[in-house]
């Protein structure tokens, strides 16, 4: 499946978390190509499976079980540099501790960390 030049994918183990980002996400910027995903595991074979020609921007939750972001993280450094150059990571939690801090910040894929619930002036100052 072909992705639109902006595309998100929302990785989030909580199904209304993914839901209110996915609504924000297309009411914010009136698109349609938003994709929802309920962990690690499924946003990688979502990125073995898909192509695009754009940006994808991953909004990751942190906190998830069987495969935390940081797991994530860890298993998309190992993808294809191509890949990786087309996608932004932002990194949402609804409590940051210091170690998590500095973990996401220091990584390369992830553009900014900010908390839940996002706001559209947050996504918006991301998508310039």
């Amino acid at each position: 499946m072909s992705l639109s030049p902006k595309s998100f994918l929302i990785v989030d183990d909580s199904y209304i978390d993914r839901l209110v980002s996915g609504m924000l996400v297309k009411r914010t910027f009136n698109i349609h190509d938003v994709h929802e995903v309920p962990g690690g595991n499924e946003a990688l074979e979502f990125l073995h499976t898909h192509t695009f020609t754009g940006k994808l921007i991953i909004l990751l939750d942190i906190m998830m079980p069987r495969m935390n972001g940081f797991e994530f993280l860890d298993q998309f450094e190992l993808l294809d540099a191509s890949l990786k150059s087309r996608v932004d990571i932002v990194i949402l939690s609804s409590t940051f501790d210091d170690n998590d801090m500095k973990r996401g910040n220091s990584h390369p894929a992830v553009k900014k960390m900010l908390s839940k619930p996002l706001s559209a002036n947050e996504l918006r100052e991301l998508v310039v």
